[in-house]
């Protein structure tokens, strides 16, 4: 605060509004009210967010496909997710039953159990290098019910954990064939029919353990499926993504350079497909991944390419996906104590070039809240858009897709219906501090109160015990006073305000009209008093 204290004695004439010879000018200028802008800007990543990776690897005699280059492919993998995530992994031969030949290693390095080996994450490549050392001489292919046992198996034991990023990889140069009876004519037997409703009944098994799936609107369940319609018998791991990666053959054998032991896919690819298409009930999306080949997308990927160094590009596609755009229910408006004037906060809302303001939701409409989405309403069900200060301090997740994270601990404001926010899209908040209200005037020196004049702004104030100026006195002299407050919380509240401001010296008492506040001018002549 700038305070200007004047001792001057004028020895010519002087106009009415100016001090006379002998007189002591006091001036205050309290500063304009400052004015803060926070811009927090909204993310699409945040540190190490857990992937728990479910890799299935063709153990059959015919898996000549897995050579050197796709091996080191497959290290090229593992390390891009031990560098960026929380991870767990799980590889298992696709050809085998339960847990048997599977290798687990994680960030944690927990020990899961359950008959599975657990392994270091610097063994992961020696492992590697012994996929396909010894082939299966099966030739039953069950990989869809072999993925939704694993995933249902291993819940409990903390492979697959709740609300991770669940991605199933898929590695086969042939395809499920477990629905084909057995002796059964293929010339007579529509494979691609039923290995199209055989899909379908497996992606609603894995669905009802991915969670957010709205089964009502789904038509995947079919006789086929382990889980009942509404997946009542199954255990929803809460996936916050769930993806099925299939590396297969999308070219008919005599089209395909990598092996000829292959049979064109089926099953496999529209798992991926249903999966990737089927919508999460809480609003979550993921980017539509680029494909450089036309016969694949939707997670599926074509063995047939011989494209080992990019063969998990798909992989590292689905992980990266897991680093999307964050919304925001919670955005920050200050520190914890920061005073702050709630009638100025401007609220913008900032996508590109494009703004749009937010308005403040009057405090008497009742909020339901949609904490999983946008769709916020009153009490008569309408939309509620715009947003809302909370009171103090407050310790938030600010962020609510694709999880709740980005904790902060200060004042906030709630964003309602349109107004959450979603990457790119973020907000600036603006706001003034509080008008600080001048209750009493500072006088540097004893005054003789019959000489006093008080302006504010110029404006000359009478003496008034309700609508102007006293001299505060003990008795009849003036009274002098050490460290006094001269702020209070209103004009029309007289309690002391704080933070204080305290001065030393004698005071005028100011009350209606008198009482002034930031960028106000107020000013004070007198003649000085000799007792």
């Amino acid at each position: 605060m700038i305070r200007i204290l004047i001792f001057t004695l004028l020895l010519f004439s002087c106009a009415k509004d100016e001090f006379k010879a002998g007189e002591v000018r006091n001036e205050d200028a309290p500063p304009l009210r400052k004015e803060s802008t926070n811009t927090d800007f909204s993310k699409f990543q945040y540190d190490r967010p857990p992937v728990d990776l479910l890799f299935l690897w063709d153990n059959s005699s015919s898996s000549s496909f897995i050579s050197d280059e796709t091996k080191v492919a497959l290290n090229n993998l593992v390390a891009n997710i031990e560098n960026r995530f929380d991870y767990n992994v799980l590889m298992v031969p696709l050809l085998a039953s339960g847990n048997d030949g599977a290798y687990f290693f994680s960030a944690s390095g927990a020990t899961p159990g359950n008959g599975i080996t657990t392994i270091s994450t610097s063994q992961a490549s020696e492992y590697i290098t012994t996929i396909g050392a010894h082939p299966s001489s099966s030739s039953e292919e069950s990989g869809a019910q072999r993925a939704v046992n694993l995933l249902r198996d291993n819940q409990e034991n903390g492979v697959f954990r709740n609300g991770s990023y669940t991605i199933v990889v898929l590695m086969s140069n042939g395809d499920d064939n477990s629905f084909i009876p057995e002796d059964v004519d293929d010339s007579s037997y529509n494979v691609q029919l039923v290995g199209e409703q055989y899909a379908r009944g497996k992606a609603h098994d894995i669905l009802c353990m991915r969670g957010f799936y709205d089964t009502e609107n789904s038509n995947l369940h079919n006789s086929h499926s382990t889980f009942a319609s509404n997946c009542s018998n199954s255990e929803s791991i809460d996936s916050t993504m769930l993806r099925f990666v299939s590396i297969t053959s999308l070219f008919p054998r005599s089209q395909c350079n990598v092996t000829k032991y292959l049979r064109e896919n089926i099953v496999y690819k529209n798992i991926s497909k249903h999966i990737y298409q089927t919508p999460y009930s809480n609003d979550y999306t993921f980017p539509t991944t680029s494909y450089s080949n036309p016969e694949e997308g939707q997670d599926k990927f074509n063995l047939c390419r011989g494209d080992f160094e990019h063969l998990f590009d798909g992989v590292n596609n689905a992980i990266a996906d897991a680093i999307i755009k964050h919304s925001y229910r919670f955005w920050r408006l200050a520190e914890s104590g920061e005073p702050i004037d709630k009638s100025s906060i401007k609220v913008t809302a900032i996508n590109g070039e494009a703004q749009r303001e937010i308005e403040k939701i009057p405090d008497d409409v009742i909020i339901t809240r949609d904490t999983l989405g946008s769709n916020d309403v009153d009490s008569n069900g309408s939309l509620v858009n715009g947003y809302r200060v909370l009171d103090g301090t407050q310790t938030v997740n600010r962020r609510y897709l694709p999880t709740n994270g980005e904790a902060y601990t200060g004042q906030v404001i709630e964003l309602f219906g349109n107004a959450k926010v979603t990457y790119p899209e973020y907000i600036t908040v603006s706001f003034k501090e509080p008008f600080k209200y001048y209750g009493y005037f500072h006088l540097s020196a004893r005054p003789l109160e019959s000489s006093i004049k008080f302006y504010v702004n110029g404006k000359l104030i009478p003496k008034s015990e309700t609508d102007g100026w006293t001299l505060m006195k003990e008795g009849n002299s003036p009274k002098y006073l050490s460290d006094f407050n001269v702020l209070i919380s209103s004009p029309t509240d007289r309690s002391p305000a704080t933070p204080e401001e305290n001065l030393t010296g004698y005071f005028l008492k100011l009350t209606g009209s008198a009482v002034y506040s930031n960028g106000d001018t107020p000013r004070a002549y007198f003649s000085p008093s000799a007792n």
